[in-house]
C-alpha cells in the first residue's frame, strides 16, 4: 500500500467526485482518511485512493454523508479505469500512441490524472471517456509540443496545469471572485455587473490564471457564462437564477483566491 501511485498509470485507483462537498466537508474527508491511513490525492474536485481501499474509503464516506446530512444520491460519485469498463463503446475514444516514447506517455498520464480525467492504458492504447475528449485532445497536442506544465503537485487544491504558456493574470481570477461575490448578493450591483464583463471580455482568447486547476477553471468561466446570460440573456433579468448560479461560482473559485 505504501508503494500506491496516483500518477502511476498501472495504480488500481478509485476516484471520488466531492462537487457537491464544501471545503470544510472536504477538510473532513482529509482528516478521517489519514486517522484511518488512507493514501489518497487530491485534483480538483476528486479524491484518489488505492482500489484495495475502497471499501475503507466507503464505509468513511458514508458516515461523513450522514453526519452532515448530504442528501441526493450520487453526492459522492466514483471514477476511474473502472468508469470505463462500465461505459458503452460510443462513450469511450481511443488513442494509438504506439510512436509516443515511454516518456511521452508517462507525461501525459501525469496530466490526465492532474485533471481528473479517467483512462487506462492497453499497451500503447489510451482508453479514456469520450465526454473528456476536447480536454484530452488539447493535451495530448501540449505533449507533443512539449509545451505543458504540471505548476503544482497534488495537493488539497490540486494539480495546476500550464498549456502553451497561456495564463491569464491574477487580476481577471480576483474580478471573477469579486463580481461573484457581490452578485449572489445582489444580481443587480453596478460594480458586480461591470466586474463580471471585464471578466468575460479578458477569458475570450483563453488561458488559465496561475495557480487555479484546468478544470476548475473551465468550470468557473462556463458559470460566469450562465451568470451574463441569466443576467442579460432577455429583456427581464433572471435575478433568483443569477444569484443561484453566483453563488456556485464563488464557491468554485474561493480555494483559489
Amino acid at each position: 500500500m505504501s508503494d500506491w501511485n496516483p500518477l502511476d498509470p498501472d495504480a488500481q485507483s478509485v476516484h471520488y467526485d466531492l462537487t457537491e462537498w464544501s471545503l470544510d466537508q472536504r477538510a473532513a474527508i482529509a482528516e478521517v482518511f489519514a486517522e484511518a491511513e488512507v493514501p489518497h490525492a487530491w485534483s480538483g474536485d476528486e479524491v484518489t485512493i488505492p482500489a484495495e481501499l475502497e471499501e475503507v474509503a466507503d464505509t468513511l464516506l458514508d458516515r461523513l454523508e450522514e453526519e452532515f446530512s448530504i442528501l441526493g444520491g450520487g453526492a459522492v460519485s466514483r471514477g476511474s479505469a473502472a468508469a470505463i469498463d462500465e461505459a458503452s463503446d460510443d462513450e469511450i475514444t481511443e488513442y494509438e500512441l504506439d510512436e509516443w516514447a515511454d516518456g511521452e506517455r508517462s507525461r501525459l498520464s501525469e496530466l490526465l490524472v492532474a485533471s481528473g480525467i479517467p483512462f487506462r492504458w492497453e499497451g500503447a492504447l489510451l482508453v479514456t471517456l469520450t465526454d473528456f475528449e476536447e480536454t484530452v485532445d488539447e493535451l495530448l497536442d501540449a505533449v507533443e509540443a512539449g509545451d505543458v506544465t504540471i505548476v503544482d503537485s497534488l495537493g488539497p487544491r490540486g494539480a495546476t496545469i500550464s498549456v502553451g504558456g497561456s495564463e491569464l493574470s491574477g487580476e481577471t481570477l480576483t474580478q471573477m471572485f469579486l463580481a461573484a461575490e457581490r452578485l449572489q448578493r445582489d444580481p443587480l450591483d453596478a460594480n458586480g455587473l461591470a466586474s463580471l464583463v471585464r471578466v468575460l471580455e479578458d477569458v475570450e482568447d483563453g488561458g488559465v490564471p496561475f495557480g487555479v486547476p484546468v478544470p476548475a477553471w473551465r468550470q468557473a468561466v462556463e458559470l460566469a457564462d450562465q451568470l451574463a446570460e441569466a443576467l442579460a440573456g432577455s429583456e427581464i433579468p433572471d435575478e433568483i437564477g443569477a444569484m443561484e448560479v453566483a453563488q456556485r461560482l464563488f464557491v468554485t473559485l474561493r480555494p483559489h483566491v
